[in-house]
């Protein structure tokens, strides 16, 4: 229950026998990944891979591809070309955590709305 403290969260709920928690954010929420990892490791779990749907914005900086979560301002490194998009609503799984000084991983399973820039 550690994590429905984090401001911005809406609601979690958490099934020990699939070893997954379903969070609800609540529009215009700033919440970040780290701020949810944190959170699961501070109660003794390894967190795993998240499925997301999140507004996005899709570029290509210095040749390398971006995702930017809109609102927390986080960057994901997509695991596939993107075709860049000044606002994009997409579904996808962040890669579980590896290494810190990397940016994490997602893998953009299907764009639903894109805004060209």
């Amino acid at each position: 229950m550690a994590i429905k403290k984090i401001e911005g969260v809406e609601s979690v709920n958490v099934s020990l026998n699939e070893g997954k928690a379903r969070i609800q954010f609540k529009p215009g929420n700033m919440v970040r990944w780290n701020t949810i990892i944190e959170s699961v490791k501070n109660k003794g779990f390894t967190p795993k891979e998240a499925q997301v749907t999140a507004i996005t914005a899709l570029e290509l900086k210095d040749g390398k591809a971006r995702a930017t979560i809109i609102g927390s301002n986080e960057t994901f490194q997509p695991a596939d070309q993107i075709k860049p998009a000044r606002r994009a609503l997409i579904q996808g799984v962040i890669a579980a955590p590896s290494d810190k000084k990397r940016l994490p991983i997602i893998t953009i399973t299907k764009v639903i709305e894109e805004k060209q820039p």
